[in-house]
C-alpha cells in the first residue's frame, strides 16, 4: 500500500504543478513596472509602401505601409526616419526584451506614415527597412 500511496501523491503533485505552478513564459505584453533592461531591435518585415502625395504647398508626403511582425510581442512600433538628399529613409521596427518569450504568430502591420518636412517637385527613392520604392513627384 506505501508505493501506491506514494505514487497517487506523486501523480496529484504533478497535476498541482500542471495547473497551478508557475509559468516563465510570457505573453509578451509591456508590463508598467517592469525595469529598464536589454532589449533588441525585432525589424518589421515590409510588404508594400504606397507613396502618397498630398494635395498641398508645398508638397507633403505619407507612405501607406503594409508588413508583419515575426512574433506575436505586443510591443510598441517604433518609426524614425531621415532625409539623405533624395533619399527618405525610414525605419519600422519594436523594441523588445531580450529576456521575453514571444509567441510565435505573424501579426499584420499597417499603417500610415507621414513624412516630415516638404518635397520639390523631383526624383525621390523610398526605402522603408528593406523595400524600396522610386517615385517621381
Amino acid at each position: 500500500m506505501e508505493i501506491i500511496d506514494l505514487l497517487i501523491r506523486l501523480l496529484i503533485g504533478f497535476v498541482m504543478t500542471f495547473f497551478f505552478g508557475v509559468s516563465s513564459f510570457s505573453s509578451g505584453t509591456p508590463s508598467e513596472d517592469r525595469p529598464g533592461g536589454d532589449t533588441y531591435r525585432s525589424t518589421t518585415h515590409i510588404n508594400s509602401v504606397n507613396v502618397l502625395v498630398q494635395e498641398s504647398f508645398p508638397m507633403q508626403v505619407q507612405l501607406e505601409v503594409t508588413g508583419e511582425h515575426a512574433d506575436g510581442c505586443d510591443y510598441p512600433v517604433q518609426v524614425d526616419q531621415r532625409r539623405e538628399g533624395n533619399t527618405v529613409i525610414v525605419e519600422v521596427y519594436r523594441e523588445i526584451p531580450i529576456d521575453i518569450m514571444c509567441p510565435m504568430i505573424l501579426l499584420p502591420y499597417n499603417d500610415t506614415i507621414q513624412l516630415d518636412g516638404t518635397f520639390e517637385p523631383g526624383e525621390y527613392v523610398f526605402m522603408v527597412n528593406d523595400f524600396v520604392v522610386e517615385q517621381t513627384l
